[in-house]
């Protein structure tokens, strides 16, 4: 009975020196391979699961600026404040400068094109000076050869049939207009910088449209005079044919009429007529074409054109 109890008690003892030999084994082989060690407190037996998952590793969080949970200081939003009205501000001047080149630009060129408007105008008030000096002078000889009663000869009453065509024939003009329409339909008068030239140019206008009414005024007392003319003067002595822009003074000519006053009467009419075109009429023109002539000047002074 000794005997069978010594053999459990040796095969105990083989057993745990064959398993201090498998763990040396064992260590001797984790070694040389770099495994990880296994905790002597926790042996992990081959073939089993470990129920403990690894811990992970601990981040380190950063405030974002704009994180609801950050409260920011009253200087931030001012330069926050700061920054938005500059960027603002640039772009509001960046744009106001870019208006203001090409308004610049567009004002230049309306001037050019007002300087060259000009230059025609002031060669129509030549012509128109011309041709009302002419009507003036036609009209004081009719006037004459009536007052005087010369109308008794041939010669004098074909010389009345002659200034009768050419005192009362018409005179109407148009000046030009390219860049005075576009100034004052488009408001484009805030493109004349210069106030001297804008002030000129407004002068320039008011004695335009004065011209303009006393024009249709004139028209008003010459047509009168007119219808007045086909009681006195037959159409028969003039001739169809147009020569040099007037019609010739054919036959022997005589009046439809030689009644004192009905003759006086249209004296009268071309009295008025004269002494309006010449106390009157051709002095607007006058100041109208120095207007234009010095306006002229100071556009190509201020803007630097020849």
């Amino acid at each position: 009975m000794a005997e069978e109890q010594e053999i459990p008690q040796k095969n105990s003892s083989d057993d745990a020196d064959g398993h201090r030999e498998a763990k040396s084994k064992e260590k001797a082989l984790t070694e040389k391979s770099g495994a990880p060690k296994t905790s002597a407190t926790n042996p992990q037996q081959p073939g089993t699961i470990s129920h403990h998952e690894p811990k992970p590793a601990t981040m380190e969080v950063h405030k974002h600026p704009h994180d609801v949970m950050h409260r920011k200081k009253w200087p931030e939003y001012l330069l926050e404040f700061l920054m938005i009205f500059l960027a603002v501000f640039l772009g509001f001047l960046a744009e106001n400068f870019r208006e203001h080149q090409v308004d610049k630009e567009r004002g230049k060129q309306y001037t050019r094109m007002l300087a060259e408007d000009l230059a025609v105008d002031t060669i129509t008030f030549s012509t128109v000076q011309q041709r009302v000096n002419a009507m003036i002078s036609n009209l004081d000889s009719s006037i004459k050869i009536i007052q005087y009663e010369r109308y008794s000869d041939e010669e004098s009453v074909a010389n009345l049939y002659r200034f009768n065509l050419a005192g009362l024939s018409g005179f109407a003009f148009s000046l030009a207009d390219r860049a005075s329409t576009q100034l004052k339909n488009a408001g484009g008068m805030r493109l004349i910088s210069k106030m001297n030239v804008a002030d000129s140019l407004l002068s320039y206008w008011t004695i335009g449209d004065l011209i303009k009414e006393l024009q249709s005024e004139f028209g008003q007392i010459r047509e009168k005079a007119r219808e007045q003319s086909y009681s006195i003067f037959d159409q028969r002595y003039y001739s169809d044919e147009v020569i040099n822009g007037r019609r010739e003074v054919i036959g022997h000519p005589t009046l439809l009429t030689k009644d004192k006053k009905f003759l006086i009467e249209f004296t009268n009419r071309l009295s008025h007529l004269r002494n309006a075109l010449r106390d009157v009429y051709i002095n607007a023109i006058r100041r109208a074409a120095g207007k234009a002539k010095r306006l002229i000047f100071l556009i190509r002074k201020e803007y630097g054109l020849k």
